[in-house]
């Protein structure tokens, strides 16, 4: 029946061309959603691992900074302290001003060397860190 008539041939070819043409689409539909599919929830997982990492780097150096910020302020609390305590010590301070240095006693070298020691501490504490 298709043999014999030639518009019949041309049918034919038309309709194997058009049933080669659906089915490369198919194929490459196939193709291309077996590739892109996996692609698309391997990048999704990837971006979740990788989020939580970056979330968990950030809380980790979040919580050292805090530790090292409270640690210098707490140094810084009782450095002023030293000093404060330092300066407040006004009897050993008139003492040793208003003692004549004909009059040297073991008191007036006592009062010294803690007054001495107190404005070296402040030095050190202000100027060396």
């Amino acid at each position: 029946m298709f043999g014999k008539n030639p518009e019949s041939g041309r049918i034919c070819v038309l309709l194997r061309k058009k049933l080669e043409q659906k089915m490369i689409y198919k194929l490459f539909l196939m193709l291309f959603i077996s590739i892109c599919i996996p692609l698309i929830l391997s990048s999704y997982v990837s971006y979740l691992m990788s989020y939580r990492s970056i979330v968990e780097q950030y809380k980790e150096s979040k919580n050292t900074l805090d530790k090292q910020i409270a640690e210098n302020v707490e140094n810084n609390f009782y450095a002023l302290k030293n000093q404060s305590i330092a300066l407040y010590d006004y009897e050993s301070i008139s003492y040793i001003l208003k003692t004549d240095k004909s009059d040297i006693t073991d008191d007036y070298i006592e009062n010294y060397n803690l007054v001495y020691g107190n404005l070296v501490s402040i030095q050190f504490s202000t100027c060396c860190r």
